[in-house]
């Protein structure tokens, strides 16, 4: 501004070339308001404009939102019979583009081209970009064609450009094309495109692709930066692979590559994940103290979320004060943490002090602070207090969606308040809300659970008029009313539907129904009709398990032809546990089939599994790591509390991506998990 003000008070002025080299420094460094104001003086002065002092004019207003002056500038420029050269197009174009008029955009290169304007590079790349970034992928790969054929050939920023946009898309083949087009045209990729490919790989899984893409980065003498480790380091510690983590950090600093605040919250996330939250803590000592990296909020949230997850919130307390008096400031996500935390032990009132407090401090609560609150008041029966604390949403200008009012209607039929509860439900179409499959099985369990098994039934069948299709939980639900009615015939239609619809599993439904069916599916076995008994009345049906593509005894290999079993077993009320019928009348309580995980010494009756060596006596009875186990298709029903244990070890034996795992926790208050594996 000193030098701007020497220059207009200079006798004779300076040119206006100088202007506008200061001009163009000023709105290089993005001070488009004083750019403006220096303007505006000049034309107040007497100054005149040229093209070139416009085309900044024209910048600034479209950087600033002001689409409308933009184009009073365009005017004017035709009004001083000034002549718009390419420089000008492009800033008119890229103003489009950022305030998201990329149709627009497209319309002023036809224009451009009729008007004999030639469209230089920088033009179809601002495009190219502006389409990627609303998603016209698809768009801007043709435009870029077009390009090619008026004669303007694609660069690196094209290229990399279009690769990123599919990459976010997903589509990794996609981009791995436009990759080798690129380099078959002896175009050089950049770091930025590796890095968008490896990103891609990383979060699809594809490991060894993206090891082979950085290797083949290195021999290409491209240097990977720290976003480019950090990608990496990112995705070892999502998949607990802490000491690989480690080992890029030190190659990291090897090669003279700085670990930055991204790189230790990777890490402190990656501890967290794996419940070792004082490793991550360390971490952080690590980074504010030896490494004098300064930690954000985000890094101090990462812990206190993982402390809370293992319920450790006194310690997640102890580190919110220490953050609080020290800064950084605690921003929602990190309340929103301690609240969750909270209300999972049953501390709602201290929940409900910080609700208050980050409130007192400026926070805003969003959608996931209300949403946790509401499921807490919900599960321990204060649904009044719920229903305040959703006006209290409204008011504060948030609209409740769909979760948040199948929350209230879970928490309705908890308290036995079915009336209300069906009143709300029907109200849900003039808030102009549609019920998905979750709220639908909301319903259907709290009606089954009040004896109208009926009403439910016809609620279950109007899910896919409404288009909403019934999913594996709405199945076992229905089947469970029936069966809590002992109307079992009309269960076993449900069942038989069920499994008719692809749906290949059947699980323990609740404690007190463990002798009605429980089905575990591992390999190709295929439960056709599950052994049932329901009180005294007993019904048998024959099984069939094939194991010959399925899991196998250690050290057998598939591709061989096994045996199948024609078996039938029963469930043994005194354990809990299936058992192989050994001839017509009663089970062989020696032999083993499935066991309910009861822990009780009363009913620990006989723990020998069955003698011949299938799959289901391997994945039950042995750890998995210690044999040699191949599954195609399996569903193992475990406690709660061993499941991220299960999914370790069956993740172990399978290669990345081959396999894919699903874990149904059942309904509230179940102690049972499915783990359900998929090719």
């Amino acid at each position: 501004m000193a030098l701007f003000d020497q220059m207009i008070h200079t006798h004779p002025r300076p040119s206006i070339v100088h202007f506008t080299q200061l001009l163009g420094t000023i709105v290089r460094m993005k001070h488009y308001e004083t750019a403006l104001s220096m303007l505006k003086q000049m034309e107040l002065l007497g100054i005149p404009h040229d093209v070139y002092t416009l085309s900044m004019l024209l910048n600034c207003f479209f950087h600033l939102g002001r689409v409308g002056f933009g184009f009073s500038v365009l005017g004017r420029m035709f009004r001083l019979c000034l002549q718009p050269d390419t420089v000008t197009f492009n800033t008119l174009i890229n103003g489009l583009c950022i305030g998201g008029k990329v149709a627009q955009a497209l319309r002023l290169i036809d224009d451009m081209v009729r008007e004999v304007y030639q469209p230089d590079l920088i033009t179809y790349n601002t495009i190219v970009n502006g389409l990627c970034k609303i998603g016209e992928t698809t768009q801007a790969i043709r435009l870029m064609r077009t390009m090619e054929e008026r004669g303007c050939a694609p660069n690196i920023v094209t290229y990399s450009t279009i690769i990123d946009s599919l990459c976010k898309d997903k589509l990794v083949t996609e981009a791995l094309n436009f990759f080798c087009k690129m380099t078959s045209k002896k175009i050089q990729p950049e770091v930025f495109t590796y890095n968008s490919l490896l990103q891609a790989m990383c979060n699809t899984g594809q490991w060894k692709e993206a090891i082979t893409l950085w290797n083949e980065m290195l021999a290409n003498n491209c240097k990977p930066n720290v976003f480019s480790y950090n990608i990496l380091l990112d995705a070892v510690c999502k998949e607990g692979m802490i000491s690989e983590a480690h080992d890029i950090v030190e190659r990291m600093i090897q090669n003279g590559v700085q670990p930055n605040v991204v790189t230790y919250n990777a890490l402190m996330d990656g501890y967290c994940l794996q419940g070792k939250i004082d490793e991550a803590r360390k971490v952080l000592h690590l980074m504010m103290i030896i490494r004098g990296c300064v930690p954000t909020v985000y890094s101090y949230t990462i812990i206190m979320n993982g402390y809370c997850k293992y319920k450790r919130v006194d310690e997640a307390m102890d580190l919110f004060r220490e953050m609080s008096q020290n800064g950084p400031f605690p921003d929602t996500v990190t309340y929103n943490a301690l609240i969750n935390g909270m209300s999972q032990i049953g501390r709602l009132s201290v929940a409900e002090e910080l609700f208050n407090e980050m409130s007192a401090h400026g926070l805003i609560p969003n959608m996931i602070t209300y949403s946790t609150l509401l499921h807490s008041f919900c599960k321990n029966g204060h649904i009044y207090k719920a229903l305040e604390l959703s006006k209290v949403m409204q008011n504060s200008g948030l609209k409740p969606d769909i979760v948040h009012y199948s929350i209230l209607l879970d928490g309705f039929f908890k308290i036995g308040q079915l009336t209300i509860a069906q009143e709300l439900f029907c109200g849900l179409s003039f808030k102009g809300l549609q019920p998905d499959v979750y709220t639908y099985n909301i319903m259907i369990n709290g009606l089954c659970n009040a004896g109208l098994t009926n009403e439910a039934y016809e609620l279950f069948r109007k899910t896919e008029v409404n288009g909403c299709l019934p999913n594996s939980i709405s199945y076992n639900v229905m089947i469970q009313g029936f069966l809590q009615n002992e109307d079992l015939s009309t269960a076993i239609k449900i069942l038989d539907e069920w499994l008719a619809k692809g749906f290949l599993w059947i699980y323990p439904l609740q404690p007190c129904l463990w002798n009605c069916c429980a089905v575990i599916q591992l390999g190709k076995a295929v439960e056709k009709n599950a052994p049932i008994m329901n009180g005294s009345r007993h019904i048998y049906r024959e099984k069939q398990v094939d194991l010959s593509q399925g899991a196998l005894d250690g050290g057998m290999r598939p591709g061989k032809d096994y045996a199948s079993y024609n078996e039938t077993w029963v469930p043994y009320d005194a354990c809990n546990k299936w058992r192989k019928r050994a001839d017509s009348s009663r089970a062989d309580a020696k032999a083993t089939w499935f066991c309910g995980m009861n822990t009780g010494p009363a009913h620990q009756i006989s723990t020998d599994p069955e003698e011949h060596g299938t799959a289901l006596r391997i994945a039950l009875c042995e750890p998995l790591d210690s044999a040699g186990l191949y599954l195609s298709r399996a569903t193992l029903v475990v406690p709660s509390n061993l499941v991220d244990h299960w999914k370790t070890q069956i993740q172990k034996q399978v290669r990345s991506g081959m396999l894919q795992l699903y874990v149904w926790n059942g309904q509230v208050g179940h102690n049972y998990c499915r783990c359900s594996i998929d090719p």
